[in-house]
């Protein structure tokens, strides 16, 4: 993968600054993973949180569109910082059960399109015959091997009493944190947090407020959401071509070689995921050629209007948006109401319109695009 002559000088230093992003979690670094609470009348107390974002309908994978930034960004990441939160979105990735499209890591925030697997077809393994030998080696990718003893340790233990409710709660405590989005994203921010905090000599939050998300709901939104993504460091003049730049997902795929960001790019591209590893060039060419058009047509003068019947969305993605960031959910007209009648106790009863078309950006009418259809019909600022 091409780096910046500075990340290409850090050597030794680089590797003993992410030491603490690429170790396993010890056991005795938040050893309550798998502890029990109980409440004053000894039941165990529920640690699942109650979700207030738009997700995916229950039985089906979700794609999301996931970014934060950090407060009031006014905080920027260097090099080695910027490896080390790519790093750990890989490995929390991982964890969690989420298959990453693509990424890009910028200086005070960054993006993720991620495909979150139903979990409860997903999960099943787990709790089958033989799942808890299963659910240790695959909890090892995060935790140290200590710390997978001893919760094999307790396990066996609480099998040996009979307390086979307190032994499957630990079970599900552990599993709550997969195919779950949100759990996905708190510890990556989390766990970054706490390097990042250790590095400076720092106390306190580091991200502002919660995670944007945006759920994803046709082929085409999945290819344009990657886009914009991994266009972000063109957008932000960094380089001139994105596979220039090292933290991002197209870069990680195309310079890096790397096997998981390949996998990512065929899915945005809705080819087979092991296609480009087999030799078949397709989904690199078509995603590589949809990234030269973007900026070539941006780099043409006056090549920014659009007709409003152009059903292609591409043609804007140099421009920020936020479409891509604040409008809930974005895809065909079905999957967008289907969404909003699942959370209509969330909205105003008054509202009508349940899907959106988006408007472009010369404001002189909407997209005619079946695949771009969003919930917030937004109006301020929604180009930039």
């Amino acid at each position: 993968m091409r780096t910046t002559a500075k990340a290409r000088g850090m050597g030794d230093d680089l590797r003993r600054a992410l030491v603490g992003i690429e170790a396993k979690t010890a056991a005795k670094v938040g050893a309550g993973w798998w502890d029990l609470r109980e409440g004053p009348d000894g039941k165990v107390v529920s640690m699942q949180r109650k979700r207030k974002r738009i997700l995916g309908e229950k039985g089906r994978d979700a794609c999301y569109h996931v970014m934060s930034r950090t407060v009031g960004g006014e905080v920027f990441f260097d090099d080695v910082e910027k490896e080390a939160l790519r790093k750990l979105i890989w490995k929390m990735a991982r964890f969690s059960m989420v298959k990453v499209v693509t990424y890009a890591v910028m200086g005070n925030h960054f993006h993720v399109l991620a495909v979150v697997p139903d979990a409860e077809k997903t999960l099943e393994k787990f709790r089958q015959p033989g799942g808890e030998k299963l659910l240790l080696k695959h909890i090892s990718c995060l935790y140290s091997l200590d710390a997978v003893q001893i919760l094999e340790n307790q396990l066996q233990t609480l099998r040996k009493r009979g307390e086979e409710k307190a032994r499957k709660e630990i079970i599900e405590r552990l599993l709550a944190r997969m195919c779950d989005v949100s759990r996905f994203v708190n510890e990556v921010k989390v766990r970054f947090t706490r390097w990042y905090n250790r590095r400076h000599e720092r106390k306190g939050t580091l991200w502002m407020e919660r995670f944007k998300s945006v759920l994803i709901g046709s082929d085409a939104a999945m290819r344009s959401v990657a886009l914009y993504i991994d266009l972000n460091p063109v957008r932000a003049r960094l380089v001139d071509d994105p596979v220039n730049y090292r933290w991002c997902g197209w870069a990680e795929a195309e310079a890096g070689g790397s096997r998981r960001a390949r996998r990512g790019i065929c899915k945005a591209v809705h080819c087979a995921v092991d296609s480009w590893e087999r030799g078949d060039g397709t989904a690199r060419k078509l995603y590589r050629e949809a990234l030269a058009f973007v900026i070539a047509r941006e780099a043409r003068v006056g090549d920014r209007q659009g007709s409003t019947n152009d059903s292609a969305l591409t043609r804007h993605l140099m421009r920020r948006t936020r479409y891509f960031s604040d409008s809930l959910v974005i895809g065909t007209r079905g999957f967008v109401e289907d969404a909003f009648r699942r959370y209509a106790g969330s909205f105003s009863d008054k509202r009508k319109t349940l899907a959106s078309r988006i408007r472009v950006p010369d404001k002189r009418g909407r997209l005619q695009d079946e695949n771009h259809f969003t919930m917030k019909n937004l109006v301020k600022d929604v180009w930039g």
